[in-house]
């Protein structure tokens, strides 16, 4: 009887660390963005304008950053610092990271109209922040 408890034991002991390690390899590769400054290092380089232009990735996107779809990984992330983004409307920018940002921002609010109104009520509902940062970023 007491063999059996012990198989049962390092069984479990087994899968525990089978788990673990699963997990903790996992999370080995991943860069974790705590600031919007790592954020701009990880994704300075999308081609946000593909993504603007492109209804089928706009909309990935889109319903990702109102949690009402699937995110990738990278949507996500980005997902998760938008609130920061915006609250410090882009204090952590260059000015030129803050042009290309009201470049988009600027298209999406144009030829966007509908999804941009539904972002600005998630992330910016005063229409206090995001109309100051736009106001505040010279066009050239």
């Amino acid at each position: 009887m007491k063999v059996s408890t012990f198989k049962m034991d390092s069984k479990i002991i087994s899968v525990f660390i089978l788990i673990s390690v699963i997990v903790t390899l996992s999370y080995a590769g991943e860069e974790e963005i705590k600031t919007i400054g790592d954020f701009l290092k990880k994704f300075g380089n999308i081609n946000m304008e593909e993504v603007l232009q492109n209804d089928r990735l706009f909309q990935a996107y889109h319903k990702c950053f109102l949690e009402q779809g699937p995110c990738t990984p990278e949507a996500r992330e980005m997902r998760n610092v938008i609130p920061s983004l915006v609250k410090t409307a882009c204090d952590a920018c260059t000015p030129e990271q803050k042009k290309e940002m009201k470049k988009h921002l600027d298209y999406a609010r144009h030829n966007r109209a509908k999804e941009w109104e539904e972002l600005l009520d998630k992330y910016d509902p005063k229409r206090e922040i995001l109309e100051k940062f736009l106001s505040s970023v010279p066009d050239k």
